[in-house]
């Protein structure tokens, strides 16, 4: 028997009632309860992201189907149950749970597991906020999914100008949090640290970010014209400090989504701001304004800057922060945020 068998009914099996038993014919799967019995098709799908499922949709057509087929995954997010659900396409994933239908009287369901809630919210205070965008940017960096380790509170440190104590002050509290979880060793050079939840820790960073950060700090700017590919022409013209894009213009590079992209949003370390404020007055076509600004230039942390990488000869900023400022700016930004998270950071 392949491997990725072994694991498509080792899923399965996880969520079935006692009463179910789980039984392979000459390479067929079946189900049984009493006298009853039917034949299933599971494929695993990987993560269990709604990009997934599309793509088993794509290459399963119903007319082609042996049995009940069964989409099987690490964990089967919201909006991929929802994509199966609206198929009555039956499920399952590792954490045990999971629905199997047949449209014919056959109804098995297991429902996610809840979470823990624990008495008191986590503090989201600036110095968490930070740390937490750094572990989430090296994570989806790193791009080892679930196997991905956790920083260490040193490699933090030196990304966020915190100190070691702060940064294993944060480490702690995502353990209590349960978004990671201790490996290993608890002190020395071999403890770790790895993800439990990366998936909630990155909803709940974005919601705190898109809530408490004020996107007015730093300065906007008018100019003639409504494409971001212009503006992004006058910052090369203009700007001798180092500049990275988020926003729009950043989602325009990692998955191009909107088919107009009218505003840029700029980022340069917090001691460069003036300068680069100065730098884009001496254009004739600039015009400083206090709301409604085609070009808004904002002060980045030290990590923000540290983790953007090159995308189409454009430096953009950590697809992490790009997705937060998109959720922020709300609208059809916020439908761009949705394929940054799918296609990009897929957690």
């Amino acid at each position: 028997m392949r491997n990725g068998r072994k694991r498509e009914q080792a899923i399965v099996k996880n969520m079935l009632p006692d009463d179910f038993s789980l039984v392979d014919e000459a390479g067929r799967l079946w189900i049984e309860q009493g006298s009853q019995r039917w034949q299933l098709s599971p494929e695993y799908i990987g993560e269990g992201f709604p990009s997934d499922v599309r793509r088993w949709l794509a290459s399963n057509p119903a007319n082609v189907r042996e049995g009940i087929p069964v989409v099987t995954a690490r964990r089967v997010t919201g909006g991929a149950r929802a994509l199966l659900d609206d198929q009555l396409i039956s499920w399952a994933d590792s954490e045990g749970a999971g629905v199997i239908r047949d449209g014919a009287g056959l109804y098995v369901a297991r429902l996610p597991k809840t979470k823990r809630i624990r008495g008191h919210a986590m503090n989201w205070t600036p110095v968490v906020t930070d740390v937490v965008e750094a572990v989430l940017a090296l994570r989806q960096q790193q791009n080892a999914g679930e196997h991905t380790p956790v920083a260490r509170p040193s490699r933090l440190a030196d990304l966020t100008g915190y100190s070691y104590a702060q940064t294993s002050k944060v480490l702690a509290l995502l353990d209590e949090e349960q978004y990671t979880t201790k490996m290993g060793a608890q002190r020395g050079p071999t403890a770790a640290r790895g993800f439990l939840d990366a998936s909630r820790m990155l909803s709940d960073w974005a919601g705190v970010y898109a809530r408490v950060t004020d996107p007015s700090v730093g300065a906007q700017f008018h100019v003639p014209w409504r494409a971001a590919e212009r503006s992004l022409e006058l910052v090369r013209q203009t700007q001798k400090t180092e500049w990275v894009v988020s926003g729009l213009a950043g989602a325009d590079r990692l998955a191009p989504y909107l088919t107009q992209t009218p505003d840029l949003l700029l980022y340069v370390h917090r001691d460069k701001l003036d300068d680069a404020r100065q730098a884009l007055l001496e254009s004739p076509d600039v015009t400083e304004t206090d709301h409604g600004g085609r070009i808004r230039l904002a002060p980045a942390a030290s990590h923000i800057m540290a983790l953007s990488r090159d995308y189409e000869g454009v430096k953009v900023a950590p697809p992490i922060r790009v997705y937060g400022d998109l959720l922020r700016a709300g609208s059809r930004a916020a439908e761009a945020a949705d394929v940054i998270r799918e296609t990009v950071l897929e957690f």
